[in-house]
């Protein structure tokens, strides 16, 4: 895991204007243990921060949520610190709904989804609903995925024909658990 941090990581210390140092390498290290899961969302999260946050920040969020020792509470706090970077303002009724919805249909699929198809049941959702929403399919499930290459397969554009998927089963079980997730829970009751 060390090697894996360190090697992720390295090539950051030297950006000089939001520097990754050896010891918060050996930190993000350190909090991941033996969870390889761990330490491959912390680097991403990391490497990547979502719109509007540093480096620092990411990694004054990833110490700051990770003070547990329980496995699920490790992984829980990083999923809960990630969706939170990527959804600051996610008591916003369209932004909850959206997440719900988009996610809804990746994590309960009977099969993985694409970018398009995600995209056309959203659509047909939508239009089920009622009055047309201002917004396409295609461009809620952006919203709702763009950021999530941490914890999701195949976000990027240039990946638009695979299917997306959960990067690992623990963040699917995470969302389906109203006890873990919180207020990201997937409620596979409203998701149909």
């Amino acid at each position: 895991i060390h090697q894996y941090v360190d090697s992720e990581l390295e090539g950051l210390e030297n950006d000089s204007t939001d520097p990754i140092r050896r010891h918060d390498r050996m930190r993000v290290s350190e909090l991941a243990g033996s969870l390889f899961q761990f330490a491959s969302v912390a680097c991403k999260f990391v490497k990547r921060p979502p719109r509007g946050l540093t480096r620092a920040i990411c990694l004054s969020r990833l110490f700051a949520a990770t003070g547990k020792d329980h496995v699920h509470g490790q992984l829980d706090s990083l999923y809960r610190t990630v969706l939170g970077a990527q959804f600051p303002d996610f008591s916003d009724e369209d932004i909850s709904a959206n997440f719900q919805t988009v996610m809804g249909f990746i994590l309960l699929s009977v099969e993985p989804q694409s970018r398009s198809s995600i995209a056309d049941l959203v659509q047909c959702l939508q239009e089920h609903k009622g009055p047309a929403s201002p917004s396409s399919g295609k461009a809620t499930v952006n919203a709702v995925i763009g950021g999530l290459g941490s914890l999701l397969s195949h976000v990027a554009a240039d990946a638009a024909g695979q299917p997306i998927t959960p990067l690992h089963i623990s963040f699917r079980d995470f969302l389906l658990s109203k006890e873990r997730s919180e207020k990201f829970f997937i409620d596979s009751n409203l998701v149909q």
